[in-house]
């Protein structure tokens, strides 16, 4: 077997010292099969994963640039999904059909949860309309709520109501935002 492995490869099997490091590399951590990508960078430093604590201290500073629309807005069902999970919408009752620069979105909390998925709404008390760059600036606070409902969003009202509720949340899911 070794001779039709090349170069490098067969030089790292040849060397018993190298071949036990890249075994112990691919070893299992704590009951999961490791990528052998990960398992190697951390086992040839002899460090550990980094922390969650650790990889959170870059999302402290502020990011260069500009922001740009991603090619795909699905990412902002994933950010407000993670968002909603974490308030207790409590007795609200409410389907929304979010439409962000065309695409569409389902935000439904019913009996203490709440979820947003992509794709379209079923049967939604109301449609709220956008863009992305308004919601962006909404979400990180550069925009004032006022100005988001009376300007840069549309919304169709299906069920009498609802839309203070609708209103209620997404205070929530903001509140959730802004302290990250």
């Amino acid at each position: 077997m070794r001779s039709r492995l090349g170069g490098r490869v067969s030089s790292i099997l040849a060397n018993p010292a190298s071949a036990a490091k890249v075994r112990g590399a691919l070893r299992r951590r704590s009951g999961r099969a490791p990528t052998a990508r990960r398992a190697m960078l951390w086992n040839a430093s002899g460090s550990r994963p980094p922390s969650l604590a650790t990889m959170s201290v870059g999302a402290r500073f502020p990011l260069e640039g500009e922001s740009v629309r991603p090619g795909n807005l699905r990412t902002v069902a994933v950010t407000l999904n993670a968002a909603v999970r974490r308030v207790a919408p409590g007795a609200l009752s409410v389907v929304a059909a979010l439409v962000v620069d065309g695409e569409d979105m389902e935000l439904r909390a019913r009996e203490g949860q709440a979820r947003v998925s992509y794709g379209a709404a079923e049967n939604p008390d109301l449609i709220l309309k956008t863009d992305y760059g308004s919601l962006l600036a909404l979400s990180e606070g550069e925009m004032p709520e006022q100005e988001f409902l009376t300007v840069h969003c549309q919304v169709e009202l299906l069920t009498p109501g609802k839309d203070d509720e609708l209103l209620q949340l997404m205070r929530m899911i903001l509140g959730v935002l802004h302290t990250g």
